[in-house]
């Protein structure tokens, strides 16, 4: 949404525009508002949405419980900073509200991103609006992308995961998930938002309809996972095209839809049975899985992109290191020339 130069007494053509991009927090408060609107006209995700007010809500309470009224460069670098570090502190990341325990832990190298990437893209718009000369970010560079980071599970830690959903209170959905999510890579969001109906068991295909960026894909499974989830939709005898797939714990009513809080807390307790200590047992790990062994078993960077649904091959490529490693292993323990008899 665009405002004229009476709304916001600034214009793209008025040089007297402040030089610097400190702008007062009220202010600045509004002007988040209409961000978001923005976002909303444009098309934007619900969860693109939700990201905008979640980073810029935090932006203010950091903001406001160190005493300040105005927001610049400073402030910026305090709020990534707090991003950093802030779970050094006794309530955690963002104060005794939020009691999530992973704002108790270091953020990864994808959470730096995305807030600098939120904040960046927050102070290119109000450029565009004149509601500042410069850019809130100031000099400073984009955090760090570690891409050792990524640490998939191991074939053998998906099967124990496997083995503990099979002894689980659920163990037709937890098994049937687990190799839904292995066996595509979809993100969290895009298996709690399956229908039924998105389903085709004979072509062994799904239509994954809830993506990151609003474009429905689809992706192919094999025949163990086929298996696993025709067995888990006879147990649903009145199943509908558009009921839900992965159905909740205790949800508040009947075929209530699994959450994407529910499907973390499914993991972490999966992984604790599993006895899983060396890589973090979520959702997203599976999808590391599922791309680390496309590209270990021949698969190529564009197929890749196209399963995973990112929209450039930048994303795709952190992943072929790891599939390189393996090639180097596997290359100096197979090697011809040393494997060749001594005459």
């Amino acid at each position: 949404m665009r405002k004229t130069a009476s709304d916001y007494s600034v214009s793209r053509r008025d040089h007297n525009v402040a030089e610097t991009a400190s702008i007062p927090l009220v202010r600045l408060r509004r002007l988040a508002r209409e961000w978001i609107l923005d976002g909303e006209i444009r098309g934007l995700t619900v969860k693109s949405l939700r990201e905008r007010q979640d980073v810029t809500d935090k932006l203010f309470w950091l903001v406001e419980r160190n005493g300040g009224t105005e927001v610049g460069p400073p402030e910026i670098g305090d709020f990534l900073s707090h991003v950093r570090i802030g779970h050094e502190e006794p309530e955690g990341r963002w104060g005794a509200g939020h009691r999530d325990s992973r704002l108790l832990k270091p953020p990864s190298a994808a959470t730096l991103m995305a807030y600098y990437r939120q904040i960046r893209c927050f102070g290119n718009w109000l450029i565009e609006e004149g509601a500042v000369a410069d850019t809130l970010l100031g000099r400073r560079r984009p955090p760090l992308a570690r891409l050792h980071e990524i640490t998939p599970f191991s074939s053998a830690q998906v099967e124990a995961l496997l083995a503990a959903a099979r002894c689980s209170s659920h163990p037709k959905r937890d098994e049937a998930l687990l190799l839904f999510m292995v066996d595509t890579g979809a993100r969290a969001s895009e298996v709690c938002g399956l229908d039924i109906g998105d389903l085709d068991l004979t072509a062994r295909r799904v239509t994954l309809r809830k993506t990151k960026g609003g474009r429905a894909r689809s992706v192919y499974f094999g025949r163990r996972t086929t298996r696993a989830v025709f067995g888990l939709l006879t147990t649903c005898p009145d199943a509908a095209g558009d009921l839900p797939v992965f159905l909740s714990d205790r949800g508040t009513e009947a075929g209530s839809r699994l959450t994407t809080s529910g499907l973390r807390q499914l993991f972490e307790r999966l992984g604790k049975v599993a006895g899983i200590e060396a890589v973090r047992c979520s959702p997203h790990t599976a999808r590391h899985y599922y791309a680390t062994e496309f590209l270990r078993n021949g698969g190529s960077l564009f197929s890749l992109q196209a399963a995973l649904g990112h929209s450039s091959l930048q994303m795709v490529r952190r992943y072929s290191h790891l599939a390189e490693a393996d090639l180097e292993r596997q290359a100096k323990q197979f090697s011809p020339a040393d494997r060749l008899r001594k005459r």
